[in-house]
């Protein structure tokens, strides 16, 4: 996803109604807002043509959030830089991590700490070793 429509996304998302945004079983594919006493709002997009009525109104009705989820993912999977004066930032990413060293050198977490990979060998590497910058290539999803 380019950062173009990362933005745009970014900018549709911010411009609607708040949800959370649900459908009503038998009130002919409707997608409802709901407020925080989850009482519905009155239908807000009317969806009443074809066969698909209610799987589009449910699909509908995840857009926000799928959206959302689709934008953290991407920032999530775009690689970025990590300077040396900021230490404390590849140090607090999460276990499965993977990082490569100005020398090219493949690092990855481990629970005890960074090991240094390649596809001949896994070798345990002090982290003080590494060359800073640091271009971070991936990074787990954190399971809450």
């Amino acid at each position: 996803m380019s950062d173009s429509a990362v933005q745009k996304a970014r900018e549709l998302l911010s411009e609607i109604t708040p949800g959370p945004w649900s459908t009503v079983h038998g009130a002919w594919g409707n997608v409802w807002r709901f407020d925080d006493d989850d009482y519905p709002q009155g239908p807000t997009v009317v969806v009443r043509q074809g066969q698909m009525t209610e799987v589009n109104a449910r699909f509908i009705a995840a857009a926000p959030q799928l959206v959302a989820d689709l934008i953290a993912e991407v920032k999530r999977l775009t690689p970025r830089e990590i300077q040396h004066q900021e230490v404390s930032v590849y140090a607090a990413l999460p276990i499965g991590s993977v990082v490569m060293d100005a020398r090219r050198d493949v690092y990855e977490r481990w629970t005890d700490g960074w090991v240094v990979t390649d596809l001949a060998e896994t070798e345990y590497q002090d982290d003080g070793d590494m060359d800073f910058p640091l271009a971070v290539l991936y990074v787990p999803e954190v399971q809450s």
